[in-house]
């Protein structure tokens, strides 16, 4: 049982076994417990196998012999639990008895298949469940790579808008600057020739010439 399942089971258990499969050998519960007890002291101290070249662990089973050493196991039980039955028909109370513990142990089987079937739709449901979140996950992650590239384009695009406006910016101010001193120099030149204007209007009107009639009405003598 320690090689097909790796495991330790109560004594109760390997007497249920003997009742099946080996009906003569009655050992008492001391003495299973007492060779369990040597056999985990005896497994204790194996040396641990080393694992295979170029892999981190080497599986003890491969997965199709895990699976077709269960499909044995199931089928030497159900041998087992037949020729149980044959062996045990009879009238006597030791017949009876045996055969009553060989029908609780056949409830408790098809119990814990019934069981083991129940685990099996669950871990399948949550197996598909589990599928349906990665493929949800993986579409979110998509939608949310798609939108960062976006956001990154916007911000490039905003970033390149906001330096053309700086430039432009920066451009009209040079601009209206030499707008400025264009137009203050014109006014300041405006200002000299206004000022030469009237001097020599003023030589003009000392040497006897014509004052306009515009100026006389404005400023009569």
């Amino acid at each position: 049982m320690h090689e097909a399942t790796g495991q330790l089971f109560s004594p109760t258990i390997y007497r249920r076994l003997l009742v099946a499969f080996a009906p003569a050998r009655r050992p008492s519960t001391v003495t299973l417990a007492d060779e369990k007890a040597r056999l985990a002291v005896e497994l204790a101290c194996r040396p641990t196998s080393a694992p295979a070249p170029g892999s981190s662990e080497a599986p003890s089973v491969a997965a199709p012999d895990l699976y077709a050493l269960q499909a044995g196991i199931a089928e030497a039980v159900e041998q087992g639990l037949h020729r149980a039955r044959q062996t045990l028909r009879g009238d006597s109370a030791e017949s009876r008895f045996l055969l009553n513990r060989l029908q609780e142990s056949e409830q408790q089987l098809a119990q814990l298949r019934g069981t083991a079937a129940s685990l099996a739709v669950e871990l399948e449901v949550a197996r598909q469940s589990a599928r349906q979140h990665a493929e949800e996950a993986a579409r979110a992650t998509a939608a949310l790579a798609r939108q960062s590239d976006g956001i990154a384009a916007l911000t490039a695009e905003v970033t390149e808008l906001r330096k053309f406006a700086l430039t432009s910016i920066d451009e009209a101010r040079g601009e209206g600057r030499v707008w400025k001193e264009r137009a203050i120099a014109l006014e300041v030149r405006r200002q000299a020739d206004a000022r030469l204007m009237e001097s020599f209007r003023r030589l003009a009107y000392q040497k006897g010439a014509e004052i306009p009639d515009e100026l006389t009405k404005e400023h009569p003598r």
